[in-house]
């Protein structure tokens, strides 16, 4: 087998790649051009196991977020089902009737809009200067 000649420049791109064994097979670093030749492409190092640990584990935690949104906006619909009757508002300054659903839904969207702001607030003004 031919080794591969230096690279002619500083670019990554044409650093030398290593060339697999015989018992290698076509798709574990040679690639068949077309023509019969065999041409070495770069091998892709291996990811370590902290890395790989981390990419995982990252990737579980965003599952289990959505699992619980999906829940909670699943338990969010049961409860507009469930309470359609109408109930009384007071204000300060009067008062309105709407459905339970509503109110609960817009209280809970009140609450999720403040939690972002208040967030949003205390990472700006506790970030390192």
């Amino acid at each position: 087998m031919a080794s591969v000649p230096p690279p002619s420049s500083t670019d990554p791109e044409d650093a030398p790649t290593r060339v697999p064994r015989a018992d290698e097979g076509a798709d574990r670093g040679v690639a068949d051009s077309g023509s019969g030749d065999r041409v070495a492409r770069p091998m892709v190092p291996a990811e370590p196991r902290r890395e790989r640990v981390r990419r995982t584990g990252h990737k579980a935690m965003l599952y289990l977020w959505s699992g619980l949104a999906l829940l909670f906006a699943f338990l969010l619909v049961l409860l507009t089902l469930a309470n359609r009757e109408q109930a009384e508002i007071d204000w300060v300054v009067g008062s309105a009737t709407a459905p339970i659903a509503l109110i609960v839904l817009g209280a809970a969207a009140l609450g999720w809009l403040l939690g972002i702001a208040t967030a949003a607030l205390f990472a700006r003004r506790t970030r390192p200067h």
